[in-house]
C-alpha cells in the first residue's frame, strides 16, 4: 500500500507545464513531389518546384528553405522553371500556361498566362504543352511549348521588374518523324529526337533571324535518349547500360561513362565520383538531374539530384574530376501517404529496461523500515532523484532517444515513393529510413509498400514491426511479401516472408493476441487474401486467430458497397449508392486507414456518460445520454446535378457488426471536397454550400433513443438496469452490443468557414475523459482546433442552426505550414495531451492539449515542497507503524 501511494504521488507529477500546451515540436518545411530545378544567377539560391503548385528558393549552403510561394494557379504543377532575364530572377509556368515571374528573394513581380493558353486549373486540356523555359541570363527568356507538329515559342520582353510583357511569338513545324515527347530544352537550345532516322534536331532560339531546325547523327549513340539539356548540350542515357554520353549542338559526342540515372551534361559518374553520396539502401536510385544553368557551354559546377525516395541533394565540383555532396534534404517528407505511431521504445529488442528512480526508492522503502538510520543517510540522494525523475529526467534511458516524458511515441512515416522513415517526435529527427527495393533481395525490379503494420504488447515497450510488401516480378506478376523491420537496429529486415496468394486487405487485430518467443504478448496481423482466406503472422498467431472468429467489414468505395465478415464467411452487405452518378467521396474511416475495419462486439466504451456537454435535448429537463458506437461508420455520397436538381450529399451511419443503417440524412446543395471526421459521439462533415457559396460543416450530434424504452416497456419499468442492458446495449461492464442498441437520435448543427478546409481530425485520449477538438487544417496554410461542444452549446443557447466558428487555438501559430491534406492523432500518457501529425508538402508534428488543466501543472510548481511532504508522510509512516507494533506488543505481554 505505501508502494502504491507513493508510486501514485510522483506519477501525479509527472504532468505538463501549462506554458507547454500546444508548443510545437518541429515543422520541417519541405519540396514534397519535387519536378524541376534551377539556379540563380548570382548562385545565391537554387529554386525549386513542388507538388500542388509551390515554388520556392533553397541556400546552397546548408539547403535551409529561403522561402516559398504558391503560383497564381494552384491546381497545375509546375512545368517549367527557369532563370529570367532579369538576373536576380526565376520563371515558372504551369501546364495550363500561367506565368510566375519571382524575385531572388520570393517577391512575385509579375504574372500572366502564355498565349493560347487558357490559365485555368478546371483540367481541360490545352492545344499545346509547356515543354521548358530557354534564354540567356540578363538578356532574354522565352516559354517553350509543343503540339505533336508543332513548336511555339513564346518570348518574354522584361529589361526590369517594371517592364514586363510579351513579344510576338515564333512557330517551328518538328521535323519529319521528330518524337514531341523527346524535346529537351536548353538555354539557347532545344533539342529533339528523330529515332527513325537516328538524329538529333537542334533548334537555335538565341538568334531569331537564323532560327532553324538543324540535324546531327546519332548513329554512335545507338541505344540512347535523350536525358537532360544545358545551353549547347545535351546528355544522352542508354538505359540498358546506365551509362551517358553529351551530344552537342554542332555534332561532337563524348565518350560514354558510367551516370546511371544521373545523366546531365559533363556530369559526374554516380555514385563513385561523389564524395558523401547518399546509398540506394535509404533512398534507392537517382531518377532525375539538373545541372547548373548559367548560360552558354559551360561545364556544370552544381547538379541537383533527385532520388526514387524523394529525396534531394546538392552536388558541386571540387576539382577537375571531383565532387562534393552539400546537403541533402528529406523531401520525400513531403509527400507523405500514412504515419503509424507505435509505444515509446524505452528497451532496446535484447535488454530489459533499469529500474527507474521511482522504483529503487520504493524498494529502498521496503528494504530499510527497520533502519532509520540509514534511511536518514539517503535521504538528500533519494530526494535528488525524485526531482529529476518528477522533472521527466529520470525515465528510464532508451535506446535511441526517441521518447519523451508524457510517452509521446516515434512515428513510422511512408512517402509515395516507397521510403519508410522512422522519426522521433521530439525533435523530428530521421532515425533510420529504409527504401522498399532494400527490403526484398529478388529478381523484381519493381517494390512497393503497400502497408506499414504495427503490432504492440501491453507488457513490453518495444514493437513489431511489420511491412506489406508488392513485388513486380521482371515477367510483370505480382508477388506479396511480409517483411519485420528491426527498430533498435536501424530498419534492418530480421525475416521476409512471401505470402501464398494475393493478398487484398491488411489490418491489425488488437484483441487477437499471441505470445513472441521471449514470451511476451502481441497483437496479430491479418492479411486477407484474395478469395477471402484470412492469413495471420507472424505465422504462431494462426492458432489464436482460429480460436476468435472475429468481425470485420470491407468497403469497396468504387461500388459503393460494405461487405461485413465473420471470420472467412460473408454475413451482410450493404449497397449505399443507386443514384445514377452518385459515387462515394468520404467516410470516417480517413484515408491513411485501411479499407479493412475490424470490429468487436461487446466492446468497452468510454465516456458515455453524460457531462457538461452532453446535456442536449429537444424537450426540457430531459438529459440524453451520449451514443457512441465504436464499430458505427459514416459513409458520404455525391449525386451530381441534373436537368431539375442541384448536387447533394447522402449521409449514411452504418453499423460495422450487424450492416444495420442506423441513420440517412441528405444534405442538398453541397459537392465535394468532403471531409469527414468522427469525434466520440459527433460526426463532422465538411463541404461546400453551391447555393450560399461557402464552406460549412455539418456536425452530427448522436444520441441515445430513450422513447423506444419507453414505446416497449411503458411508463412503469420495475427492473431499470434490464431496460439499459436491453435496449442501450452497455451492461454493468460499460460495454457496448451492435446486436442490442437502439438506432440512436441525430441533432444536426451547421458551421460556416471562412476558408476551405484541406484536411480534418480530432484529438485523441487514452479513457475518452479528456474534452474531444476537431482540429482543421485550412487552405490558409495554418492549423486550427476548436471546441465542438462549445460551439454547439452557443447554438443551441441561441436557437440558430448554422453558426461561424470561432478557433479555440491556432495550433500551427505563425508558421506556415504548406498543404496539409491529412491530419492523424495519437494519444499520448496523459489525458488532455495528444500527438497530432499533419502532412502534405510539409511535415507539421504538435502536442495538442484539448482537456487542460486537470493534470497540467503550472510553470511555478513547487517541486520541492513536494518531495518534502511525501518524506514526512513516509517517515511518519514508518514511526507510527513502528509504534504501533511496539503497542501491540505491550499489550499482549500484559
Amino acid at each position: 500500500m505505501r508502494a502504491a501511494f507513493l508510486t501514485a504521488l510522483v506519477a501525479s507529477a509527472a504532468a505538463r507545464y501549462e506554458e507547454e500546451v500546444g508548443r510545437y515540436d518541429f515543422h520541417k518545411q519541405l519540396f514534397g513531389g519535387m519536378h524541376a530545378a534551377a539556379y540563380s544567377a548570382t548562385g545565391k539560391r537554387v529554386f525549386f518546384a513542388g507538388k500542388g503548385g509551390i515554388v520556392g528558393a533553397v541556400k546552397p549552403k546548408g539547403g535551409d528553405v529561403a522561402w516559398r510561394r504558391r503560383m497564381s494557379n494552384q491546381d497545375a504543377p509546375v512545368a517549367a522553371l527557369n532563370h529570367a532575364d532579369v538576373d536576380t530572377a526565376v520563371v515558372a509556368v504551369s501546364k495550363n500556361g500561367a506565368v510566375n515571374m519571382f524575385a531572388e528573394d520570393g517577391a512575385l513581380l509579375w504574372e500572366a498566362v502564355v498565349p493560347g493558353f487558357s490559365g485555368k486549373g478546371d483540367g481541360s486540356a490545352e492545344a499545346a504543352a509547356v515543354v521548358g523555359i530557354s534564354g540567356e541570363p540578363g538578356e532574354w527568356t522565352a516559354v517553350v511549348a509543343a503540339t505533336e507538329k508543332e513548336l511555339s515559342v513564346h518570348r518574354i520582353a522584361a529589361q526590369s521588374a517594371t517592364r514586363i510583357g510579351w513579344q510576338a511569338g515564333e512557330t517551328h513545324t518538328l521535323p519529319e518523324g521528330a518524337d514531341a515527347a523527346s524535346l529537351r530544352v536548353g538555354d539557347g537550345y532545344v533539342f529533339a529526337a528523330v529515332p527513325a532516322k537516328q538524329e538529333v534536331a537542334v533548334l537555335r532560339l538565341d538568334v531569331i533571324a537564323e532560327a532553324a531546325w538543324k540535324t546531327v547523327d546519332t548513329t554512335k549513340a545507338k541505344g540512347f535518349t535523350l536525358a537532360t539539356a544545358q545551353g549547347s548540350l545535351v546528355a544522352l542515357r542508354n538505359a540498358a547500360t546506365e551509362e551517358c554520353m553529351d551530344l552537342s549542338a554542332d555534332g561532337t559526342l563524348s565518350e560514354a561513362r558510367p551516370a546511371g540515372h544521373a545523366c546531365v551534361p559533363d556530369g559526374p559518374a554516380v555514385p563513385a565520383a561523389i564524395d558523401g553520396f547518399p546509398s540506394e539502401t535509404e533512398h534507392g536510385g537517382v531518377v532525375a538531374a539538373w545541372p547548373a544553368s548559367f548560360g552558354g557551354d559551360k561545364p556544370a559546377a552544381k547538379v541537383v539530384f533527385k532520388f526514387a525516395s524523394g529525396a534531394t541533394a546538392l552536388v558541386s565540383k571540387t576539382g577537375d574530376a571531383a565532387w562534393k555532396t552539400r546537403w541533402v534534404r528529406d523531401d520525400g517528407l513531403g509527400d507523405v501517404t500514412d504515419v503509424v505511431s507505435a509505444g515509446n521504445p524505452k528497451h532496446s529488442e535484447e535488454e530489459e529496461a533499469e529500474p527507474s528512480a521511482v522504483e529503487e526508492y520504493v524498494q529502498m522503502l521496503q528494504a530499510q523500515v527497520q533502519g532509520a538510520t540509514n534511511f536518514a543517510l539517503r535521504l538528500p540522494k533519494l530526494a535528488d532523484q525524485l526531482v529529476q525523475t518528477m522533472a521527466g529526467n529520470g525515465e528510464p534511458e532508451d535506446y535511441t532517444g526517441m521518447g519523451d516524458q508524457f510517452g509521446l511515441q516515434v512515428s513510422f512515416v511512408l512517402n509515395s515513393a516507397n521510403t519508410l522513415y522512422c522519426i522521433s517526435t521530439v525533435d523530428g529527427s530521421v532515425k533510420w529510413q529504409v527504401f522498399a527495393g532494400a527490403m526484398v533481395k529478388g529478381t523484381g525490379a519493381d517494390v512497393a509498400i503497400k502497408k506499414v503494420l504495427v503490432s504492440t504488447s501491453e507488457q513490453y515497450d518495444v514493437p513489431h514491426l511489420f511491412v506489406w510488401l508488392r513485388e513486380t516480378t521482371a515477367s510483370g506478376a505480382a508477388v506479396d511479401h511480409v517483411a519485420q523491420l528491426q527498430i533498435m537496429k536501424q530498419g534492418q529486415v530480421k525475416e521476409v516472408r512471401t505470402l501464398k496468394g494475393a493478398v487484398q486487405k491488411a489490418a491489425v487485430v488488437p484483441h487477437v493476441k499471441y505470445v513472441d518467443q521471449a514470451g511476451h504478448e502481441y497483437t496479430t496481423v491479418v492479411f486477407v487474401l484474395a478469395d477471402q482466406t484470412l492469413v495471420a503472422h507472424p505465422p504462431a498467431a494462426a492458432a489464436a486467430m482460429e480460436a476468435d472468429k472475429f468481425n470485420y467489414f470491407m468497403m469497396n468505395e468504387e461500388a459503393g458497397r460494405i461487405v461485413g465478415y465473420t471470420g472467412a464467411t460473408q454475413t451482410w452487405s450493404v449497397q449505399l449508392t443507386a443514384t445514377p452518378g452518385e459515387n462515394v467521396v468520404a467516410t470516417s474511416l480517413a484515408a491513411y486507414q485501411p479499407k479493412l475495419f475490424v470490429t468487436v462486439d461487446n466492446l468497452k466504451v468510454a465516456n458515455r456518460t453524460t457531462d457538461e456537454h452532453g446535456r442536449r435535448s429537444t424537450k426540457p429537463n430531459e438529459v440524453m445520454s451520449k451514443y457512441i458506437n465504436p464499430n458505427a461508420v459514416l459513409v458520404v455520397t455525391q449525386v451530381p446535378a441534373g436537368p431539375q436538381r442541384d448536387a447533394y450529399l447522402v449521409l449514411y451511419l452504418v453499423d460495422g457488426v450487424t450492416g444495420a443503417v442506423l441513420m440517412s440524412m441528405v444534405q442538398p446543395n453541397a459537392v465535394g471536397p468532403v471531409k469527414v471526421v468522427a469525434l466520440e459521439h459527433m460526426y463532422a462533415v465538411h463541404f461546400l454550400n453551391t447555393k450560399r457559396k461557402r464552406y460549412q460543416m455539418s456536425v452530427l450530434e448522436m444520441f441515445e433513443n430513450t422513447d423506444r424504452i419507453k414505446g416497449v416497456y411503458g411508463d412503469s419499468v420495475t427492473n431499470v438496469k434490464q431496460v439499459v442492458t436491453a435496449f442501450t446495449g452497455l451492461n454493468e461492464r460499460n460495454t457496448y452490443s451492435s446486436f442490442e442498441i437502439a438506432p440512436p437520435i441525430t441533432i444536426p448543427t451547421a458551421f460556416t468557414f471562412p476558408v476551405a478546409a484541406t484536411a480534418i481530425g480530432a484529438t485523441e485520449s487514452q479513457l475518452g475523459v479528456g474534452s474531444k477538438y476537431l482540429l482543421a487544417a485550412l487552405s490558409t496554410d495554418e492549423i486550427v482546433s476548436f471546441d465542438l461542444n462549445k460551439h454547439m452549446e452557443a447554438s443551441q443557447k441561441m436557437g440558430v442552426s448554422i453558426m461561424a466558428y470561432h478557433p479555440t487555438m491556432t495550433i500551427s501559430y505563425n508558421l506556415t505550414v504548406v498543404g496539409v491534406d491529412a491530419i492523424k492523432t495519437f494519444a499520448s500518457k496523459l489525458e488532455s495531451t495528444c500527438l497530432m501529425v499533419g502532412y502534405g508538402n510539409d511535415l507539421f508534428i504538435s502536442r495538442v492539449a484539448s482537456g487542460k488543466p486537470f493534470d497540467m501543472l503550472n510553470e511555478d510548481f513547487a517541486y520541492p515542497v513536494l518531495v518534502l511532504t511525501v518524506l514526512f508522510v513516509t517517515v511518519l509512516t514508518v514511526t507510527l507503524a513502528s509504534l504501533a507494533s511496539a503497542g501491540q506488543l505491550k499489550q499482549q505481554w500484559t
